[in-house]
């Protein structure tokens, strides 16, 4: 997100564009967030595959769960995408976690590990 951030203010901002080139071609010089191109579109690239992988096996074992069985296709989309994002990043949960297979529950643990 930084490194988003810091081309499009290099595409706004015509004042400073020196500023911005350097922290793109440098980034580790200058902050220990900001990484080079690759690197940032590999990390993406991994987060998303988690992001989709979580969703997939979210749909695939708690089709039938107890806390899904009453909801909509499109609600239960909407609730699989929502946890597979936020269970690591913040704990936030739409499903009672004691109701849904074990199987998720492990994946879910392994997940907040990485």
């Amino acid at each position: 997100m930084l490194r988003l951030i810091v081309s499009v203010l290099l595409r706004w901002d015509h004042a400073h564009p020196e500023v911005y080139e350097y922290l793109l071609k440098h980034p580790r010089r200058c902050s220990t967030h900001l990484f080079p191109a690759r690197e940032t579109k590999l990390l993406g690239l991994v987060l998303l595959a988690f992001l989709f992988s979580e969703f997939g096996l979210f749909m695939l074992l708690d089709r039938n769960a107890e806390d899904m069985r009453h909801r909509t296709w499109g609600m239960r989309i909407m609730i699989g995408f929502f946890q597979a994002a936020s269970t690591r990043t913040t704990g936030f949960n739409c499903v009672n976690l004691a109701k849904l297979s074990a199987a998720m529950n492990v994946v879910y643990m392994v997940r907040t590990l990485d």
